[in-house]
This record gives structure tokens, sequence and C-alpha cells, in this order.
């Protein structure tokens, strides 16, 4: 009765290990993946940002609502910034609106990162 408990109790230890390592695997392959997709999404919102800039002598003014909305509405027929998912424009991989700061020529944009919080050690930062 010990040797079946034994295994019973060494099987469980394997099964939780082997969950655990598959959870903190996939978490991390989810992050790194999100990481990559935040680089197209910080190019394509800076192109935008650059076009605005270009039609009208310069950036977008407001705040991160007014700037997206300035963007990707102003002429709906040819908007400075064409994002594919238009149920959820300007939104990081993990589901955040995408924070969007300009100070005269300076352009920091910041996605929340994976926590989905800003100001957190996992934001990811594009100046």
């Amino acid at each position: 009765m010990k040797r079946f408990a034994y295994f019973i109790a060494v099987g469980l230890v394997t099964a939780g290990a082997i969950v655990l390592l598959t959870y903190f695997w996939y978490r991390s392959r989810a992050h790194h993946e999100g990481r990559s997709a935040i680089t197209s999404d910080f190019q394509r919102i800076y192109a935008g940002l650059t076009v605005y800039k270009k039609l009208h002598g310069h950036y977008p003014q407001g705040n991160t609502e007014e700037i997206a909305k300035s963007l990707l509405e102003e002429d709906p027929k040819h908007p400075a910034l064409v994002w594919e998912s238009h149920d959820k424009p300007m939104v990081d991989p993990w589901g955040t609106r995408f924070s969007i700061e300009i100070n005269g020529e300076m352009v920091i944009i910041r996605s929340a990162g994976p926590d989905r919080l800003f100001g957190t050690t996992d934001d990811i930062v594009n100046q």
C-alpha cells in the first residue's frame, strides 16, 4: 500500500511539474510573439503620424484617443493610418490601446505589455 501511495505522489508531482512548465513556456512564447508584433505596430503608427505631419505640417494634437481619431478617421477614403482590425484600432497584442505622446518633434509610442498596465516593467516603448 505504501508503494502505491508513493507512485501516486510521484505521479502527481510529475504531472504538476509538467503543467507548470507548459504554462510558463506558453506564457514566454506568447510574450515573445507579442513583442515581435509590437515592432510592426510601432512602425505603422509612426508611419501614420509621418503621413499626417506631411499633410498638415504638424503631428496631430491631443491625448491618445484624439490622436488615434485624427489618424484613423480624418479622411475615411484616405486615412493617414490603415489599421487591419477596425473593431479594435491601435490596440496592442494584449488588447490594450497604445499610448501616444507627442512633445514637439519627439514621438513616444508605448504598449502596456502583457500585464496590460502602464508604468510597469513590462511596458514596451518606442521613441
